[in-house]
């Protein structure tokens, strides 16, 4: 579990989390490179405080399907 998600949980135990993995499919802008992509993505799910204003991708993260792996 990475240190932000355990700055959300305060002062519960590790082993009261577990890890799963994620994988889901989103619609960006061709022109957007992969650090514009990587940037959306973090500041979408809360990993970074913000973006540079001229990113092409813009909007709220939706996902067209999502696959979540419970045995991590």
């Amino acid at each position: 579990m990475n240190d932000s998600c355990m700055e959300d949980v305060g002062l519960l135990a590790m082993s009261d989390y577990k890890e799963i993995e994620v994988t889901f499919k989103a619609v960006v802008p061709v022109n957007a490179t992969d650090e514009e992509i990587r940037e959306w993505v973090e500041y979408e799910l809360g990993n970074r405080g913000g973006m540079k204003l001229d990113n092409p991708c813009e909007g709220n993260l939706s996902a067209s399907s999502v696959l979540i792996d419970y045995n991590v």
